[in-house]
């Protein structure tokens, strides 16, 4: 009876090494590899965090009232937020982002308050300024704001709106518009100081 078991007893005793656990190896050259793969993941984690969450950046802001011994201005702004379509059909993208521009752009706003309107030339920016200045409508808003509609708009063109809260010397400008290429509003804002 033991000689007919013998082959079977000396088959359990060999060592399986496919069942056997094996030390682990960590190999150093993997690390660039891991490193780039994660490095991959940051851009697409941000692209589904901007698509399935929203975004509010907001700062705190302290500005001197604007004295209005003169009615002329300067404010300027180098800060950006765009947001809408791009592109044209079959590939068009939507969202939106925030960035500080490389320029600033200002403009010279002169009320008078007894057309009531306001003369505006942008002085400088990233885009070439036009040569006259623009006429806008003066409205005082019942907080003592200005808001400032560009009145002489062409059929095509981009209409233009502009508020200055004299209480903080903040100032916004926006425009919108749409095209075979996008169809998207941008916002500008920052200050305003007496133009000397």
């Amino acid at each position: 009876m033991s000689t007919r078991h013998e082959p079977t007893l000396t088959l359990i005793h060999q060592p399986l090494t496919s069942l056997e656990p094996k030390t682990p190896h960590w190999k150093w050259s993997r690390i660039p590899l891991l490193a780039i793969a994660m490095l991959m993941l940051i851009p697409l984690l941000r692209v589904h965090a901007s698509v399935t969450t929203n975004f509010e950046q907001l700062s705190p802001y302290t500005g001197p009232s604007l004295k209005l011994d003169t009615l002329t201005f300067l404010c300027s702004s180098n800060h950006v937020a765009s947001g809408g379509y791009w592109g044209s059909n079959p590939k068009v993208e939507q969202g939106g982002w925030i960035k500080a521009e490389p320029a600033t752009s200002q403009w010279r706003i002169t009320l008078n308050p007894d057309a009531p309107s306001a003369e505006v030339i942008r002085l400088s920016g990233l885009s070439k300024p036009p040569d006259d200045p623009e006429i806008y409508t003066l409205e005082v808003t019942p907080s003592g704001g200005f808001l400032l509609v560009w009145k002489e708009r062409l059929r095509g063109f981009a209409p233009q709106v502009i508020t200055i809260d004299p209480a903080n010397s903040s100032f916004v400008y926006s425009t919108q518009h749409t095209n075979p290429f996008r169809n998207r509003g941008s916002v500008f804002w920052g200050t305003c100081i007496p133009y000397l």
